[in-house]
């Protein structure tokens, strides 16, 4: 699970028009896949750290929560109509 985070990481420096959207965006997201927790740390739109949780002592601004399936249907070039969302908190 956490190459696919490490892959995007790599895809968004290499999205100039990603990058300038996010300018602005500097926190801390928590992923959690089913058990699986992981930080993803962006600072003015880069995102620069990728680390493995679970973690009590790192902050975060908000969380995407969901299942392995959910989330391997949700990356499908085109999911199926009616694909349930996953819970942001």
């Amino acid at each position: 699970m956490i190459d696919t985070f490490h892959d995007m990481q790599a895809k968004l420096e290499a999205t100039p028009h990603l990058l300038r959207l996010g300018r602005l965006f500097s926190e801390t997201v928590l992923v959690q896949v089913g058990d699986d927790e992981i930080y993803l740390t962006f600072e003015n739109g880069h995102l620069t750290q990728v680390t493995e949780g679970p973690s009590r002592k790192t902050p975060w601004r908000f969380a995407l929560r969901t299942d392995a399936d959910a989330l391997a249907q949700f990356w499908q070039p085109l999911p199926e109509p009616g694909f349930p969302t996953s819970s942001v908190c």
